[in-house]
């Protein structure tokens, strides 16, 4: 629900969904988040630095 509220703000962003990763995983792209942008449905937003796609093992740990 959080991602709808932030989308239906408008502007020029695109909105990403992450969940915070329990291990390494080398299957999966990583986003790396920056400042805060705002609280939309209880749940606070940030700003997509950058994101990595599937890192090999060294680069998760």
């Amino acid at each position: 629900m959080a991602g709808a509220a932030a989308a239906a703000e408008g502007g020029e962003e695109i909105v990403t969904l992450g969940i915070a990763p329990e291990r390494p995983e080398t299957g999966y792209g990583y986003i790396c988040r920056g400042e805060e942008c705002g609280v939309f449905a209880g749940v606070p937003a940030h700003r997509a630095v950058r994101f990595v796609e599937k890192p090999d093992y060294e680069r998760t740990i």
